[in-house]
């Protein structure tokens, strides 16, 4: 989903991502995905910051697709280094990235950290974004 937020000194394009789990059905994660890297380069010359679950690690060639498009991840940005998501709901810790922050060049992140959600199965994402 595509947002247009106003702020002070500017306004930018959030897009929120849900996208299906690829293990259930490939075809429409692959298109959700599609979708979020069509919206992301139709707003191109104006800020953009995706936020969500991609439920797709950095290697991925979706999430490469978009790193080439001129999308950035947070971790990239802060250094932040791996920040493993899912799942939060178990007896261990999370073991995979799959939930992200990405910008393009309009924007800066200035910090990326995860919080705890009760009885979520994901950790949540909470980012620092300046505009550039």
């Amino acid at each position: 989903r595509t947002h247009r937020v106003e702020l002070e000194g500017g306004s930018l394009t959030l897009i929120t991502v849900n996208a299906s789990t690829p293990e259930k059905r490939l075809d429409a994660w692959e298109a959700d995905l599609a979708g979020v890297h069509e919206a992301a380069t139709a707003h191109s010359s104006e800020p953009v910051l995706l936020i969500g679950d991609f439920n797709a690690v950095r290697e991925h060639l979706t999430m490469r697709q978009l790193t080439a498009s001129g999308l950035t991840d947070a971790v990239d940005q802060t250094g932040a280094g791996w920040l493993p998501t899912f799942p939060a709901n178990r007896w261990y810790p999370p073991l995979f990235a799959i939930d992200h922050v990405m910008v393009n060049d309009r924007l800066r992140v200035l910090s990326l950290s995860t919080f705890d959600i009760k009885g979520a199965d994901h950790l949540g994402l909470v980012a620092q974004i300046a505009l550039s």
